[in-house]
């Protein structure tokens, strides 16, 4: 992945991630987003994309600030009716560069493995907790890895078509937690590739980052529907809130 940068995905895939992404029901998080906020706002997405859940939000009246790092999401984005009600700011999201204190910060749908270092991810946590209000959320969601260096790569078809497949091709390295990733699109027109390059953190891992930053963990679903976090799931959603003053570390 030589030459692989922070906006490579996202300058690379935003004009297909809607039509490739289209499977993923944003409804679900739209209502737990809802439920989170109980007449709250604003909502702060960090890394928001082509505003594939900004969108359905701003349609339920709740008005939504956003952070992205590529300014061909961006534009995608813009491109929609419902961004003249958006606040949204090109630059790097792990800084969150805005002002203001919000009830809910979120990083989701894979966005923040994207930040490929330790020491990022760290920055990023503490940085979103500076945001929160003092009974603010900050909730990140993300895909389960494979946690044992046996499990080294790994192909997947994840779509098949009349005229084209799209498959999932990942390289695993274990010891640094990265994963790195192609998504090959097949058509008659030619083959499609976009990369992906992501750090993992363990849910362990993320509950000690959290506590650094003065956060502790408050509930972690398996999904969005709430269900419990367990061996079988394979991906989580986590929920931090700002620790006690007494037990702050």
């Amino acid at each position: 992945m030589e030459g692989y940068r922070d906006d490579t995905w996202g300058e690379r895939m935003a004009h297909r991630y809607d039509q490739i992404f289209a499977w993923a029901d944003p409804a679900p998080v739209v209502d737990a987003i809802e439920r989170l906020l109980d007449g709250r706002g604003p909502v702060l997405e960090l890394g928001i994309g082509t505003g594939r859940l900004a969108v359905p939000l701003v349609r339920r009246g709740i008005e939504v600030h956003g952070v992205d790092n590529s300014p061909a999401m961006l534009e995608r984005l813009r491109a929609q009716p419902e961004a003249a009600q958006m606040s949204l700011t090109f630059g790097d999201f792990v800084e969150v560069p805005v002002d203001g204190r919000y009830p809910l910060v979120l990083i989701l749908f894979n966005t923040f493995p994207e930040v490929r270092t330790q020491e990022r991810q760290l920055r990023c946590i503490e940085r979103a907790a500076a945001h929160l209000t003092d009974d603010g959320v900050l909730a990140l969601e993300m895909d389960l890895y494979p946690a044992g260096p046996h499990e080294r790569q790994a192909v997947s078809t994840a779509g098949v078509q009349l005229d084209g497949a799209h498959l999932g091709i990942a390289r695993y390295r274990p010891s640094e937690q990265i994963v790195e990733q192609q998504h090959v699109y097949l058509t008659e027109q030619g083959t499609v590739l976009h990369p992906v390059m992501e750090r993992y953190p363990w849910p362990s891992e993320l509950d000690l980052m959290a506590r650094l930053a003065g956060l502790r963990l408050l509930e972690r679903w398996g999904g969005w529907d709430r269900r419990p976090f367990d061996d079988d799931s394979r991906r989580h959603v986590s929920l931090y809130a700002r620790q006690p003053a007494s037990s702050a570390t």
